[in-house]
């Protein structure tokens, strides 16, 4: 039922919530840790969270991935002392929202090389955190990476785990 989900900007918990939908309508519902795990706010503007970790006080910077939240980084870049960069490993057959002619994969590395490669932010560590394994498992075997880059060559296997670490790799 949801195998044509790329085609529409539906987040990756819509499955999983659909699926729920009738125990949250129940008037004693109480979330479980995956219904708290599967929950999405999309950030928009910046939002700061700042803490102390032995004695150290540090601040994340959370900032919107959208084209029109991109403005208000330029705000932040004077600073910055890293960037934690998390990168979905399922939008090479998602579409922008804001841009249906866009896959998401290839705005997001665009993106990337030029934050990374920005005057600003030339000196600051980059982590790189390549998030929803999980989700990419399920879809390379129904979605191969080779529909979205055709240069790709899959390895001849029916094991989801390797299609999606040779995937990454790529």
């Amino acid at each position: 039922q949801f195998q044509y989900r790329h085609h529409y900007d539906l987040g990756d918990n819509a499955e999983y919530c659909f699926s729920r939908v009738e125990a949250a309508a129940e008037d004693d519902f109480v979330p479980t840790f995956d219904d708290v795990l599967y929950a999405r706010v999309r950030t928009t503007g910046v939002l700061e969270c700042s803490f102390t970790i032995d004695n150290t006080p540090c601040t994340v910077v959370d900032v919107g991935g959208q084209r029109n939240e991109r403005r208000k980084w330029v705000h932040q870049f004077d600073k910055t002392t890293a960037i934690i960069w998390v990168a979905s490993l399922i939008e090479y057959d998602q579409v922008m929202w804001e841009d249906h002619t866009t896959r998401r994969i290839d705005d997001s590395m665009v993106l990337f090389e030029e934050t990374v490669n920005s005057r600003w932010l030339r000196q600051v560590p980059v982590i790189l955190f390549l998030n929803k394994m999980d989700l990419l498992k399920a879809r390379v075997k129904a979605r191969p990476l080779a529909n979205a880059f055709p240069e790709y060559k899959a390895p001849e296997t029916d094991d989801v785990e390797v299609l999606a670490l040779d995937a990454v790799a790529f």
